[in-house]
């Protein structure tokens, strides 16, 4: 059985700071895998300022390079209509039969996790692993005993690398160096594919 974790998000474009997130969660879970997922259509995001989904794909998949353990899984972007956690999770138990998961949130998403879309049955799903980046921890200590009766939930504390996809996107736009903050050859793809340049 392989321990497989999950990190989603938009990937707008994907920086240092998730793969900072990935490696310490691939670590502190000792994960075999953790798939990046970049987002299709959220229910409750517009995806109006979006990278189209295969440049944010090929973002993820060459961010990966030179990663073992880090590989991108295209379901939610190849999906029809909005996405949803349970329904990636269903479709992750059918394609990799047998294994362990473990859903990666912000630790900001764990107060109201409980009003997503059939969260009992995503607890039954994945372990849920809720990633405290500077939130105070005593209201997200309080919400994991308040799940403890569902399903596994754990909290990794990691501190924060600040770096923001919407600060890249603006830095790009001014034509402002962003090396320190992308891995090189996600840089040169933005520059090739002319990215985020005229939003």
């Amino acid at each position: 059985m392989a321990r497989i974790g999950i990190l989603g998000g938009s990937f707008n474009p994907i920086h240092n700071g998730h793969l900072y997130l990935a490696d310490a969660a691939i670590s502190l879970l000792a994960l075999d895998q953790l798939l990046l997922m970049p987002a299709g259509e959220a229910p409750h995001k517009s995806t109006a300022d979006y990278a189209p989904a295969e440049h944010r794909v090929r973002m993820c998949e060459l961010a990966a390079q030179g990663r073992e353990k880090l590989s991108v899984c295209r379901y939610e972007v190849e999906k029809s209509g909005k996405s949803y956690t349970v329904e990636t999770l269903r479709h992750l138990h059918e394609a990799f039969a047998g294994n362990e998961f473990f859903w990666l949130i912000g630790g900001d998403m764990l107060t109201s996790f409980t009003q997503w879309y059939c969260w009992e049955e995503i607890l039954s799903l994945c372990t849920l692993v809720a990633v405290s980046r500077g939130e105070p921890m005593a209201p997200l200590s309080e919400a994991v005993q308040g799940l403890a009766s569902y399903g596994t939930v754990r909290l990794l504390d990691i501190p924060p690398v600040v770096v923001s996809s919407t600060q890249i996107r603006e830095n790009v736009k001014f034509q402002r160096n962003n090396s320190c903050y992308l891995p090189e050859n996600v840089v040169q793809y933005i520059r090739c594919h002319r990215l985020y340049a005229d939003h």
